[in-house]
C-alpha cells in the first residue's frame, strides 16, 4: 500500500484572549480550553489552530490513484501537553471561509496584525470570520462576548455524506498526537462540493 504524505502551506493558531494577534510563523501550532478566574468571573481562554493543505496537491494524488480505494488522515505530532482532561475530544472541521497566514508569532510586541486572528480572516481592519446568518451546514461557536474563532462545517440532522466533521478522543494515558481520519472532507474538496480552506 502506497502512502503520500502532503505538508500544510500555511498554519496558524487563534488565541481568544488575544484576538487581534497573528501567529502565521509560530513554530508550533496550539490547542486548549481553559478557565481563567478573574473576581468573582471565570473567563474561557480557548486556541484553535487552521491549517491547510494545497489543492493541486491534492487534486495530483487523485490523478495518480484513480478509483483506487484509499484514505486521508490529519496528522499532528505533540510538542507537549499538560492538563489533559480524564476524557476530551478534538474536532476537526473543514473551514467555510478563506483566510491569510500572516507573518506573526505569538511572542510579537507589539503584536503582528497582519493575517488571521480569532477576529479576523485577513489581518485587522480586513474581514472578519462571519458570525451570524451562516449558510446552511455552516456554523461557528464562541462567547458572546468575544466573537470569532473561525466558521466550519459540520454535520446537521439532515445533511448527507459524505460526513465533514470528525474527531479523536484521548484520556490521559492515550497518545496526544493527532490521526484524525479527514478522508469525507477530501472527497468534498476532491468534487467541488465544498472550497479548500483547510481545517
Amino acid at each position: 500500500m502506497a502512502v503520500y504524505k502532503l505538508f500544510p502551506i500555511k498554519d496558524a493558531t487563534l488565541y481568544s484572549g488575544v484576538p487581534d494577534t497573528n501567529t502565521g510563523l509560530d513554530q508550533i501550532i496550539e490547542i486548549f480550553n481553559q478557565n481563567t478566574s478573574g473576581g468573582n468571573s471565570v473567563t474561557p481562554y480557548v486556541s484553535r489552530f487552521l491549517t491547510q493543505f494545497d489543492q493541486t496537491q491534492i487534486n495530483d494524488l487523485f490523478s495518480n490513484i484513480g478509483t483506487s480505494s484509499w484514505q486521508a488522515y490529519l496528522r499532528c505530532f505533540l510538542a507537549d501537553a499538560s492538563g489533559v482532561a480524564m476524557n476530551a475530544t478534538i474536532y476537526a472541521n473543514p473551514l467555510a471561509q478563506d483566510w491569510d497566514n500572516g507573518t506573526g508569532t505569538y511572542s510579537d510586541s507589539p503584536a503582528t496584525t497582519d493575517g488571521v486572528s480569532w477576529k479576523w480572516r485577513t489581518g485587522f481592519s480586513g474581514s472578519q470570520w462571519t458570525s451570524a446568518s451562516f449558510s446552511t451546514n455552516i456554523t461557528a461557536s464562541f462567547p458572546s462576548t468575544n466573537i470569532g474563532g473561525g466558521t466550519w462545517y459540520y454535520t446537521s440532522s439532515n445533511s448527507t455524506a459524505p460526513n465533514p466533521q470528525t474527531t479523536q478522543s484521548f484520556n490521559t494515558t492515550s497518545t496526544k498526537d493527532l490521526n484524525i481520519d479527514v478522508t469525507d472532507t477530501v472527497k468534498l474538496w476532491n468534487s467541488g462540493s465544498i472550497s479548500n480552506y483547510g481545517f
